[in-house]
């Protein structure tokens, strides 16, 4: 999903954006599945140049494990070969980040 709102009488704009993804269905608890949260204002200098400040943000939908090598052979083999106990932590809880942005439109 995604939005943005213009706010009246004003070079600015709002907008948000929501993203799900679960990449991989061929384990049964995919570490890398996470949901994604974007917002930010933009401020429209002209009509062929903006800058935009945002927060995005990654929020993992499983609690941290240790991912199987029993799971992983079938995706990598030789990396399941070398961590025959799994790998534990393989993602991190979240990921929080600031973007500064700027749009050319030509």
């Amino acid at each position: 999903m995604f939005g943005h709102a213009q706010i009246p009488r004003s070079p600015f704009t709002l907008f948000a954006k929501y993203h799900s993804l679960s990449p991989n269905v061929k384990v049964a608890k995919n570490p890398i599945d996470f949901e994604r949260i974007v917002a930010g204002i933009g401020y429209k200098v002209n009509d062929r140049l903006s800058f935009a400040l945002s927060s995005q943000n990654l929020f993992f939908k499983h609690s941290q494990f240790t991912f199987p090598a029993s799971e992983l052979q079938p995706l990598i083999p030789s990396l399941a070969a070398a961590n025959p106990n799994g790998i534990a932590n393989v993602v991190p809880n979240s990921v929080q980040a600031l973007f500064v942005s700027t749009g050319f439109t030509f």
